[in-house]
């Protein structure tokens, strides 16, 4: 994907998606010839999970055109929320693009998940988050003698990291082992390949109609397509009246992550 400098469209993958970025580089014209800009596009720009901080590194080529070299050409980066407060500033480092020739830029941008309170946290988590993201273009030309900058922004919409959360009442059934007996409750999630192998607690809570609790926390790891099951331990006196009677059941999953959680409840008529 090649665009001129005057208006180039850097793609910015958001998890799966590329979300076109225009940033208007009115930049005076040079004596001849122009100036280009290539977004990688071959699917090896990818966000990554370290900790709490998500990081996508974008390698730029830049290709000069014409007769005067640029100097000290920068691209910065800032994600605003919707109140426009700062979550993430930074930018690439310094670098001049001689005439008549490709050089590569890499720009690195994070947002650092840790920094937002948690509510606004568990939202980006488990909803999505809107945000801002505005780049800007710092540059000198013609011996130094022109100096530019240039901002552009655009809306950049964050899909869930985790999400569809499912508890399967349908599939619930009862197991033994030895003398321990389990209502056992599968659910199933969906997550961004973003944070595929990150790891989760699931708190799983089963209630039957006379007043029983029981639960069980579990360590998962995130994985696609998630299905597992939560072996719920019950007592005896309830496991041998579900063998025999209906019922109405009750059962919450609560998931969480990056110290924030989320939780999902069912209702469902029992009959075994």
């Amino acid at each position: 994907m090649k665009l001129s400098l005057v208006a180039t469209r850097i793609g910015i993958l958001s998890f799966k998606i590329l979300v076109a970025v225009i940033v208007a580089l009115s930049i005076v014209p040079l004596v001849s010839g122009g100036i280009n800009i290539n977004f990688d596009t071959n699917g090896n720009n990818d966000w990554q999970l370290t900790g709490d901080t998500l990081a996508l590194s974008s390698p730029l080529t830049v290709t000069n055109n014409g007769v005067f070299a640029i100097n000290d050409l920068t691209v910065g980066f800032t994600f605003l929320d919707q109140q426009g407060r700062v979550l993430s500033q930074g930018g690439s480092e310094k670098m001049d693009v001689p005439a008549g020739g490709d050089t590569d830029l890499y720009i690195t941008m994070s947002l650092d998940l840790g920094d937002m309170d948690q509510q606004d946290r568990a939202d980006f988590i488990f909803n999505g988050m809107e945000t801002k993201l505005i780049l800007d273009v710092d540059a000198k030309y013609t011996w130094d003698l022109i100096k530019v900058n240039i901002e552009g922004g655009s809306e950049m919409d964050w899909e869930p990291l985790i999400r569809d959360i499912d508890i399967l009442t349908g599939n619930a059934y009862l197991s033994q082992d030895g003398e321990e007996r389990f209502m056992v409750i599968p659910y199933t999630l969906n997550a961004q390949d973003t944070v595929f192998n990150q790891m989760i607690l699931v708190t799983t809570q089963f209630r039957d109609a006379h007043g029983f609790v029981g639960n069980v926390t579990n360590t998962v790891m995130i994985s696609p397509g998630m299905w597992q099951e939560s072996f719920v331990p019950i007592s005896n006196d309830t496991y041998d009246r579900l063998m025999y009677n209906p019922e109405e059941l009750s059962a919450s999953v609560t998931i969480t992550f990056l110290d924030c959680s989320t939780t999902v409840n069912e209702t469902w008529g029992w009959w075994m």
